[in-house]
């Protein structure tokens, strides 16, 4: 089974757009896949596993987790609402849950790696509890991209889990070709390997999104 999980540099950085488009990549290899969401909150109307099947296609499963009204951590969000906190363990349960059945699962995590789900655990501890899936870092292409990647892999490494990859998002536009080129070298030289880039512009494409990040999926796992 092929099993990633994706966190955030921060909130609203790509994540989404990156789960749609391994979705729509393991669709196209003629796999069965499941896109999960342990948490979100702000609660929208239109949630982020309605997007990512709008995007990929109908045929992904999605399995949703905690929904949680207001637009903050989910620590704050919980403690707004008199609710308990989401734990890890719940999170990882919801992420199990969805493996049945399919080739693939893709989460999608929420805010950033290092936002708070409770008082004592960060969404990127969701890595720990999840040992076969690929860690992949959501980046998007933006000032402080470089210092954020660098946090998230240090309490990544700090945790015993590094990261297997940055995916590296055109978020809010295309970029220079001597940004692109200069982030990937900075990365490279703290040993954060890029491996994959979502252009600007096809956020909505699901035919170049799966192009993006295909190789990701032809990768076959190690049993």
């Amino acid at each position: 089974m092929r099993r990633y999980l994706l966190l955030g540099t921060d909130t609203d950085v790509g994540k989404t757009t990156v789960a749609a488009a391994l979705c729509a990549a393991a669709l196209r290899s003629g796999l069965l896949v499941a896109a999960c969401k342990p948490v979100e909150t702000g609660a929208p109307e239109r949630g982020d596993l309605d997007v990512i099947r709008a995007i990929a296609g109908n045929a992904v499963r999605c399995v949703a987790g905690a929904r949680l009204e207001l637009a903050a951590a989910p620590s704050a969000a919980a403690r707004a609402a008199g609710a308990a906190a989401p734990s890890i363990a719940a999170c990882a349960a919801c992420v199990r849950s969805a493996e049945a059945g399919v080739d693939a699962v893709v989460v999608e995590t929420c805010g950033g790696a290092l936002t708070p789900l409770s008082d004592t655990e960060y969404v990127a501890d969701l890595a720990t509890a999840l040992p076969h899936y690929r860690v992949l870092l959501v980046a998007a292409l933006k000032l402080g991209v470089l210092s954020h990647s660098f946090g998230v892999a240090e309490y990544l490494n700090a945790i015993g889990r590094p990261m297997d990859g940055v995916v590296l998002c055109e978020r809010f536009g295309p970029c220079d070709a001597w940004y692109l080129e200069s982030t990937e070298a900075d990365l490279a030289a703290r040993g954060l390997r890029v491996v994959a880039r979502v252009a600007f512009g096809d956020q909505t494409n699901a035919q170049r999104l799966a192009a993006s990040v295909q190789s990701l999926i032809d990768v076959v796992p190690e049993l």
